[in-house]
């Protein structure tokens, strides 16, 4: 039986919380908002930010980062280890129907090199 792929959406708040995530396998962790803001401004956000990149990548799950409003969220969240990055500042939301139309205006023709490095960035 094939098993279809889970995401555990807006980590960190609500009934999204690591007790209730620790028994669900998931591919991928969607880290809120709520954790992410104060990313450049607070040390103690970046730790358990970080903490929380590091249990989803131990569990094998590919992690999001929601909420990337601002370019200064960018870099704390990519070197934390962040697989992708989801908010206004990468795009606004799209129809199902125009994702084709809004990735063939934004990345590059060379992506398709055998060298080149894997999008990191989800609408």
């Amino acid at each position: 039986m094939a098993r279809l792929p889970l995401a555990s959406t807006h980590f960190g708040s609500g009934a999204s919380s690591v007790s209730l995530n620790k028994p669900s396998r998931f591919d991928r962790l969607k880290i809120d908002r709520s954790l992410i803001i104060d990313l450049p401004r607070d040390p103690a956000a970046q730790a358990v930010f970080e903490a929380a990149v590091a249990m989803a990548l131990k569990m094998g799950a590919q992690v999001v980062a929601e909420g990337i409003s601002a370019a200064e969220l960018i870099e704390p969240v990519s070197l934390s280890g962040c697989t992708h990055l989801q908010g206004f500042h990468i795009s606004e939301p799209v129809e199902a129907g125009a994702v084709a139309e809004w990735f063939a205006a934004r990345v590059p023709a060379d992506l398709d090199a055998p060298d080149a490095e894997p999008a990191r960035r989800t609408a």
